[in-house]
This record gives structure tokens, C-alpha cells and sequence, in this order.
């Protein structure tokens, strides 16, 4: 706190900014959409816009908006001070908190959204978007997917919930089918296999490559249905899914009979300095209780809390 003091205090202007000014400007490009951003802060698209503006113009920055989305450029350091006392503000002053988490464990775990909490759009293909945002104090918790979590940085606080098998899976009449109990991870390398851009999820992605997959690239830079289990039906692509994802979107599908050794799972992902937060006790609870609810369904899903 006392350093955001002392940088705002060395500019020739003052600055003042408010609380509903900074949700606005954070929401926005946290969500991307004004629509989004004024949907979670129950006010007007115009209003998210102005006060946004007003924050970038504080600032120093520049906001952008390419292909629907908006961000921004210019030197943060002045803009991450105000968001740690924001940041400390929510936690202590009992304000909605932020959530983040991804396509696959969002709909599942954090729908309804947790009371006092907002959810993201759980719709980014990497990990290093929800890890920044959480570095930056843009959003406060992040349900994130394992083995790609931060276990060994100390400036995160990961805890783990769930694990299950990761499974590949072919539309139905694929030549793979024909191989039957013969099939073995050696026929899988005739066909292209699903992967996005390098690092997106680099433990996965090492772990697959190792196994003759993630070999088709998929561009998409958000999720979607179409641009992810879609293409591997159209293209005959060999995909990737876990229980969750074979419940959220019920495409023609076929698990095949193999085990890729690939496990994965559902993890909290907090600031370190707020893992002993009552709220962060809470949350693992409720989200420890829904998983057990789709264990009932999910056999292969392991509960380890």
C-alpha cells in the first residue's frame, strides 16, 4: 500500500480513483466485452465504457478493442499499486470477489455462481491469462486444471480437489474403431490429434507429445464448441475429453479403449497471502460439495478432499 502511495503521490496530476471506477475498468478487460463487464456489475454498457476511459486516462493507458475484445497497453506499475489496495479492500470489506476458472470445470462447479463471488467467462485456451490476472490482482481466485497449476510458485496457494482420466475420443465411424481391442497409441499417430499453440498448457502438452499426439493445430483463441470437439468430429481428428467435458457437450463421440497415463483435475488457485482467507475456506467447501454431487455420476472422478 505504501508503495501505490508513493507512485501516485510522484505524479503531477492528482489522481483519484474510485472503487466502481477501477470494478468497471477491471471487468472490461478481464471479460473482454462491455457487455459482459456491465451484465456482472449490474449498470449500463455506457457507463462501463466511461469510467474504463476515465481509469486510462489516469493511467497512462490505452485501451483497444481488436475482434470484439478489449485491452489495453502502456506501463501497468502505476495501475497494479491501486489494484493491490483495491484488491486488500474487497477481501477485508466483504465485496464480491472474482473468479476465473476454465471451459471444462466452470459450467460444473462454479454454476450458480458461488454467493459473494463473480465468474469469468470461462472460456480461455491457456493458462497464462487467468495466472496474470491473478498476479495483478484483476481477479482473486482462479479453478484451474492439473497438472498445469502453479504447485511450486510462492506467490500462489494451490489447492487440489478432484482427479480423473484424461480420454481420447473419435467421431463415430472413424478407421480407429475398426482396430478394436487391437488399438494401440502407435495407430493413433496416422491421424492428426488435436493441440493448441505452443505452451497453452505445457504440462499436457509435453506429456501428449510424448505419447505421438497434439498434433493438429487449432487456432481458436477462445473456446468453443465448434472450434474445439466440432473440429476434431469434422476433421477426424483424435480429441481429448474427461468425464466433464463428455457430459457438457454431448457431440457424436467414441471414447477409445486406450489409456493415454495422462491424469487431470480441478485445483483452486489463490494469492498466497490469501489462502487463509474464511472466503477461500468457504469456496473449497461448496466446491468440494459439488464434486461429490457429480461423483455420483462421474465414477471415474476422484474426490480428494
Amino acid at each position: 500500500m505504501a508503495c501505490t502511495l508513493t507512485a501516485l503521490m510522484e505524479r503531477d496530476t492528482a489522481v483519484v480513483v474510485s472503487v466502481e471506477q477501477l470494478n468497471a475498468f477491471d471487468l472490461l478487460v478481464w471479460l473482454r466485452t462491455g457487455e459482459r463487464a456491465a451484465e456482472r456489475l449490474g449498470c449500463s454498457q455506457s457507463t462501463v465504457s466511461r469510467a474504463a476511459a476515465q481509469v486510462a486516462n489516469i493511467f497512462g493507458l490505452e485501451l483497444h478493442r481488436v475482434g470484439g475484445e478489449w485491452s489495453f497497453s502502456g506501463d501497468s506499475h502505476l495501475l497494479n499499486c491501486q489494484r493491490e489496495v483495491h484488491r486488500h479492500y474487497r477481501w477485508q470489506r466483504h465485496q464480491p470477489l472474482r473468479i476465473e476458472a476454465q471451459y471444462c470445470n466452470g459450467p460444473l462447479l462454479l454454476d450458480p455462481a458461488p454467493e459473494g463471488w463473480i465468474c469469468g467467462g470461462f472460456d480461455f485456451l491457456e493458462i497464462h491469462s487467468p495466472l496474470q490476472l491473478l498476479r495483478d490482482g484483476v481477479i482473486d481466485a482462479w479453478l484451474g486444471v492439473s497438472p498445469d497449476v502453479p504447485d511450486d510458485d510462492p506467490d500462489f496457494a494451490v489447492v487440489h480437489l478432484t482427479r480423473q482420466p484424461t480420454l481420447l475420443t473419435v467421431p463415430p465411424g472413424h478407421p480407429l474403431l475398426q482396430r478394436g481391442s487391437a488399438l494401440s497409441l502407435q495407430d493413433l499417430q496416422a491421424f492428426p490429434s488435436l493441440a493448441l499453440p505452443d505452451g497453452a498448457f505445457p504440462k499436457m502438452e509435453a506429456h501428449l507429445k510424448a505419447a505421438g499426439l497434439w498434433s493438429g493445430p487449432s487456432r481458436a483463441p477462445r473456446y468453443q464448441v465448434s472450434k474445439w470437439e466440432g473440429l476434431a468430429l469434422e476433421q477426424f481428428m483424435v480429441g481429448y475429453a474427461t468425464a466433464y467435458t463428455l457430459k457438457l457437450f454431448p457431440l457424436p463421440n467414441a471414447v477409445l479403449p486406450l489409456d493415454v497415463g495422462l491424469m487431470v483435475g480441478d485445483a483452486l488457485v489463490v494469492r498466497q497471502d490469501d489462502q487463509a482467507q474464511p472466503r477461500v475456506a468457504a469456496l473449497v467447501e461448496l466446491l468440494h460439495q459439488r464434486a461429490l454431487a457429480l461423483q455420483a455420476e462421474m465414477p471415474a472422478l476422484e474426490v480428494l478432499l
